[in-house]
């Protein structure tokens, strides 16, 4: 499997994240019957900041994050997430309970709670694997992860 294969259609690079998400498998939160419009506007409830997302013609949400000059990252390891990244993320998926962060280094599970895959055993991840294969990880277990196939369950 190719790298590019594992990476979801989310993407980021301080201090700008830019992102596509495909709609095409996009469950509506519990009482909602939008499905991207019900996540875009939990994340705006949530964050609190200016509507960034849209739902574009073509049936993703797509949008850009100002992450502004926060460069901490909570866990202190370098290349985590900077400061926010995964509360916005957790406002856009708050009925997601079985999380799998892939590559994932250190993570601030606090934030978003879920199980870790790295391939350096160091950082103490829940499973030790190439985040290429992940051949030794349930990925059936989760229902957000950023594989393609299944970020959504």
């Amino acid at each position: 499997m190719q790298f590019s294969q594992v990476l979801s259609e989310m993407y980021a690079a301080s201090p700008i994240c830019t992102f596509g998400l495909k709609a095409s498998n996009v469950p509506p939160l519990s009482g909602g019957s939008n499905g991207l419009g019900d996540r875009i506007a939990s994340y705006v409830r949530e964050t609190k900041f200016p509507r960034s997302l849209f739902k574009s013609e073509d049936g993703r949400v797509v949008g850009t994050w100002i992450m502004g000059n926060d460069y901490r990252v909570r866990t202190g390891y370098y290349g985590g997430y900077p400061a926010g990244y995964l509360r916005r993320i957790r406002s856009l998926f708050p009925d997601k309970r079985n999380v799998l962060h892939i590559f994932s280094g250190r993570v601030d599970l606090h934030t978003l709670p879920g199980d870790t895959v790295d391939i350096n055993p160091a950082l103490k991840p829940t499973f030790i694997d190439d985040a290429q294969t992940l051949s030794r990880v349930p990925l059936e277990n989760y229902d957000l992860n950023s594989r393609r196939s299944t970020l959504f369950r």
